[in-house]
Order: C-alpha cells, then structure tokens, then sequence
C-alpha cells in the first residue's frame, strides 16, 4: 500500500482513534490533498527533491506520545543545552510535562485549534499561497494533534525546544505544530532540536512558527543533528524594529527539506539566516528559503554553505522577493557548495524578483571540488592528504559556525563537525 492509499484508507480512523478536534475543518482540508496527491519531480519546487522515502519504508501515523526515556536521555545529554534553560519537550506533537522544566519566565498554551496559523495575518500573497500550496503543510494540518503556543514575554532565560519523536514497533509519521511567540522588546535565544527515540524509522512532518514583535532581539538555533526523514515548513513573520538571526545546522538526516518563509512587515527590521548542511552517504537535504520584503528600510542577508560527500545531494532554492512599497530594501543571498566526491551533487538556484527602484540586492552561488593549488601547498608541507581536505573542508564550515555567538555551542559544532567531515 502506498503512502497515499494509507492514508486515505486510514484518515477516518486516525481521527477517531486519537479524538482529534476541528473535524470538519481536517476534512476539507484533506480532501486537498486526496486530489492533488504527493508531489513529484514535475512540480518545480521538488524538482532535485525526490521523495523516494514515502515510497520505500511503509510509515504508520503515530499521534500518541511512547517517549523512550532511555534513548530520550542519551541523545538529549549529547545536544548542547545551555545552562539556566527553559526546556520544552514534545513528543509526537504531544506536550512531555515530565521531560520539561519552565523556570517561569516562558508561557506555554495548549489547545486544539490548529487552524489559527500566523500565515492568515500574512499581507503578502505569494507568502500565503507559497505555503497554502504546500501539500506537506495541508497534511501536517488535517494530522497535527494539537497546536502549541510558547509565548516568550520577557528577557528570558534560553529556550531550548526538544521536538521528539517516538513509537513502538512500526516506521513512525508523526505531525507536529508549534507556535513561537516573542513579545516586543524582548531579547532572548532560542534552541531547536529534532530528536527520534524510535528503534525504527521516524518521518517527521513539521510546522514552525515564528512571531518575533516589534524591537525584538531574537537568535534562532535550528540543529538537525539525527537520522530522521524531516519535511520543516518554518513560517516567520517579523515586525517594526525587530532584529532576527536565524542558524540553521543540518549535520545528520536522511531526508531534510526546510522550506523557510520571511516576511517582513514593517520597517527597519533586520534579518539574517545563516546556514550550514553536510549530508553523506545517500542523503538529501533541501534548503529553500522566501525572503519577502513588504515595507521599507530593512535589511536581509541569507549566508549558506553546504558539503556534499560520498553520493548525498544538497539542494538550495532561494528567493529574495522585494514589494513595490519596499523602497530603501538591503538585501543579500549566497550560497557556496563543495562536492566532496565525484558522486555528490547540488542543486543551487538563488532568485531576486524586484518590484522597488531603490533597493540594493544582490545574490550569487558557487560549487565546486576542493582547490588542487590548496591541496598541494598544504602536503607540500609534510600534511596527509585526507587530513589536508579535511582541513580545508573545516575552514570552509567555519565561516557559517563563526557566526554563532554562544561561544560554548560554537564549540559543540566544531566538535560534531569534526566527526563528520
């Protein structure tokens, strides 16, 4: 049975077996995705993006939360969570009240309203209908549990945000929504990990999103750092004065696909991603990212690197989309790959689509082998050959890891990417 067919076969049950709310509302938007099925390499926004996965493994939707505490507790104790943490935990979409600790200065709401999403107050509509044309996103909202809301309303201690995922004997689908609040003035950190506590293996389809208000000082810490299958729609909606920078670290998956949407809703916000994805092996990993500005004096910079080893495929699709009204728009992309091996691959495709006449924008991408001049200066020197790439390949890394100014997580990742490359 296809992953399709299951589902469709299976939807009435599931709502019922977890007495999911909002039917009506689950079923129309279900009925959306029964009609336009899954996308394939036809549709260009998964055009190097095969979903070969869902075809290959049979995953059974798991909604109820089976937390394995002992796999749970050796892969929490290997992330780096900062001291004096907010840590929320959630497993299968499921608030895990035992594995948190809240040190009171963080709200967490809970309820069953999932189709109250930050995209309905979206002025822009390509953002909306980027995201609304989403079959993943109409999936995640006909399955999710629950929609949860942590509300960051003053200068807080960091909030590290641990998103399980857990089931018994089976390949897991698990649909997850989180809301993410920061009240103005509010200057504070946030922690993002994706962990599978599963024996088997997990398919995580997420929903993200960000409300950062007005003169917010926000830094965002996204490690993807377990062999998970994870589709990440990651909404942000940013107002006047706020300051956001976005580090996104995909070190271990199988299949990540991060589909980042930015809009930019009033003046004098800055914004700035800065990414780093190092697949191997038969991995895929997928960045695309819609930078909207809708007002004007802001500023955006999207700086991402990735390393292809072994047979793995990197993907980048961004896109800087200036509105009319958006004069006096900074804007800036990049994107620098190295294929590792012959058999690696990339896909790159940066994009400006201006509708302002005073702006400055611009974008770029590279790829390509490892430099053989760099190469030989250093085994000139008496260094081996796969310790010299090596070190080339952490030089190249390090750009990205340097931005980072929690100095302690800083050194967490240049451990991890010493094993990995």
């Amino acid at each position: 049975m296809s992953f399709k067919e299951y589902l469709i076969n299976n939807f009435e049950n599931i709502l019922a077996k977890y007495n999911f709310q909002n039917l009506e509302e689950r079923r129309t938007t279900f009925k959306e995705f029964e009609k336009e099925g899954l996308p394939n390499l036809k549709n260009e926004d998964w055009k190097y993006t095969p979903i070969n996965f869902l075809y290959n493994n049979d995953f059974e939707l798991i909604a109820n939360p089976q937390l394995d505490i002992t796999s749970f507790t050796k892969k929490k104790s290997n992330s780096y969570i900062p001291e004096n943490s907010n840590i929320f935990t959630f497993c299968n979409g499921i608030f895990a009240e035992n594995e948190s600790i809240n040190l009171g200065d963080v709200k967490l709401e809970i309820n069953d309203d999932i189709f109250n999403n930050i995209s309905d107050n979206f002025p822009d509509g390509q953002m909306k209908a980027s995201l609304n044309n989403d079959i993943f996103y109409k999936i995640n909202q006909s399955l999710a549990p629950k929609s949860n809301k942590i509300n960051i309303v003053s200068n807080s201690n960091p909030t590290t945000i641990i998103l399980a995922a857990s089931g018994e004997t089976s390949n897991s689908f698990v649909n997850s929504k989180l809301h993410i609040s920061v009240d103005k003035n509010v200057e504070t950190s946030i922690f993002i990990y994706y962990l599978n506590t599963n024996q088997k293996k997990v398919f995580i389809n997420q929903l993200l999103e960000f409300e950062i208000k007005e003169n917010a000082q926000v830094k965002i810490y996204m490690i993807e750092n377990d062999d998970n299958y994870l589709i990440n729609n990651i909404s942000l909606q940013q107002l006047k004065d706020s300051n956001l920078q976005f580090h996104i670290f995909s070190l271990r998956g199988n299949f990540i696909r991060n589909f980042i949407r930015n809009s930019l809703d009033a003046t004098g916000i800055q914004s700035v991603i800065y990414g780093l994805y190092l697949p191997n092996g038969n991995d895929i990993i997928d960045n695309h990212i819609l930078m909207t500005h809708n007002k004007p004096n802001c500023h955006s910079n999207q700086q991402l690197k990735g390393i292809m080893q072994d047979k793995s495929r990197g993907i980048f699709n961004g896109k800087i989309l200036v509105q009319k009204d958006a004069q006096k728009t900074d804007a800036y992309q990049s994107n620098k790959n190295i294929l590792v091996t012959k058999d690696a691959s990339i896909y790159t495709k940066p994009a400006l689509e201006i509708y302002a006449d005073d702006v400055k924008c611009s974008h770029g991408a590279t790829s390509g082998f490892l430099q053989e001049e760099e190469l030989f200066y250093l085994t000139s020197r008496g260094i081996g050959v796969e310790e010299s790439k090596s070190l080339l390949l952490k030089a190249f890394a390090n750009e990205i890891i340097e931005k980072v100014t929690e100095e302690n997580l800083k050194l967490w990742l240049q451990k991890e990417i010493e094993i990995l490359i």
